[in-house]
């Protein structure tokens, strides 16, 4: 078997991370850079744990959902049609 080339990281609970973000939140860290370097990931993700807590009461995975009726507009707008633009001419 092929030995990996990048680091793989670890993977978080839904329960982990609420916890660390009322830590944060509650003054217990000291801020998203120091909380990311403990637990080895990037300052954004520490960041939008947060603004998910603060928005929906808890962290939530919410990859994959968009529907079009949640997101109507994702895509590539559809051109209308010319009709002189499809003479042979």
């Amino acid at each position: 078997m092929r030995e990996r080339k990048t680091i793989k990281h670890r993977q978080y609970t839904i329960e982990e991370k609420n916890e660390m973000v009322i830590n944060y939140l509650t003054g217990k860290s000291s801020g998203y850079t120091t909380l990311a370097k403990q637990l080895d990931v990037d300052s954004s993700v520490v960041r939008r744990w947060v603004k998910q807590y603060q928005t929906f009461g808890t962290t939530v995975d919410r990859r994959g959902i968009a529907t079009k009726e949640t997101t109507p507009n994702k895509g590539r707008p559809k051109q209308p049609i010319k009709y002189e633009d499809m003479s042979k001419e």
